[in-house]
């Protein structure tokens, strides 16, 4: 199961990120954080751009749903009425993203998908 750390310090969290095989997050600084110590990272996406917002590293898998309005701006954002960008990121499909990841098989990650796709850094 997952584990959840509140109020750390940074100096903390990155000596426990240190220590992941994986980190599956969203747009967000400890995202980035992940990425920065060379951890492979799923980062997930959804009304952001990730060729603007993206973290960069090598082993960087970025999922986001295609939805019509996405990327959006921050007053379409404040404004949404269903994010679909988001619900449309199937946890199976993280699911698969997360094994081909972890057993090594990055050529499956990257295949594009009909209704999501992946962008590598």
């Amino acid at each position: 199961s997952p584990i959840l750390f509140k109020g750390i310090p940074l100096r903390t969290l990155a000596a426990l990120l240190s220590r992941c095989h994986l980190y599956i997050g969203n747009d967000s600084g400890i995202t980035h954080l992940a990425a920065a110590l060379a951890i492979p990272t799923i980062a997930l996406f959804g009304p952001t751009d990730p060729q603007v917002w993206g973290p960069l590293g090598r082993q960087i898998y970025i999922v986001q749903a295609q939805a019509h309005c996405s990327p959006c701006n921050l007053e379409q954002r404040n404004n949404c009425p269903e994010p679909i960008c988001l619900h449309s990121i199937s946890p199976d499909y993280v699911l698969q993203t997360t094994l081909d990841v972890l057993i090594h098989k990055p050529y499956l990650a990257t295949e594009a998908r009909r209704t999501q796709r992946k962008i590598f850094g």
